[in-house]
Parts: structure tokens; C-alpha cells; sequence
């Protein structure tokens, strides 16, 4: 339900991290003289990067459970806007 509300924001990352591997990819036509060790590093770091964004998706559903949920959270992280948490 409020997860709808994750797609927009979501685009940067997944467009990054696309320009990455079509980066790599296009790389892999290069002469064979070049080392390939940056190719690999690139394939690792984009690795780490899904898995560290797909862990952090599935600890932010538990937030976003449902209403009652997400504003406890918003009351406990940011005591400055009680006002607005209790009101929604």
C-alpha cells in the first residue's frame, strides 16, 4: 500500500546502477591488453551495491507495514515534528 510511494525515488539507484553495467558491459569489447581488473572490481561493487540497497528495502517494509507503524517511527526518530505524526 504505501509502498507506491517508493517508485519515484527509486529510479536513481536502478538508473545508476543500469549505467553501471552497461558501462561494464560495453567495456568488455575492449582490446584484450587491458586488464580486466577493473572490469571485475566494477562487477563487485555493483554486487555489493544490489545486495546493500535489497537489505535495506526489506528492513524499510517493516516501517512501512502499515500507517500506525510509520508514524511511530517518524515519533521516534524525529521528536521535532510530534505534532505532524500525531496529526496523521
Amino acid at each position: 500500500m504505501a509502498d507506491r510511494y517508493t517508485y519515484l525515488p527509486s529510479l536513481g539507484p536502478f538508473f545508476l546502477t543500469g549505467l553501471g553495467f552497461a558501462i561494464v558491459i560495453e567495456r568488455k569489447g575492449a582490446p584484450a591488453s587491458e586488464p580486466s581488473t577493473l572490469r571485475h572490481s566494477a562487477l563487485i561493487v555493483l554486487g555489493i551495491l544490489a545486495l546493500t540497497l535489497s537489505s535495506l528495502t526489506v528492513q524499510q517494509t517493516g516501517v512501512w507495514k502499515d500507517g500506525l507503524t510509520f508514524w511511530n517511527y517518524v515519533i521516534e526518530k524525529e521528536p521535532g515534528v510530534v505534532d505532524v505524526a500525531y496529526n496523521n
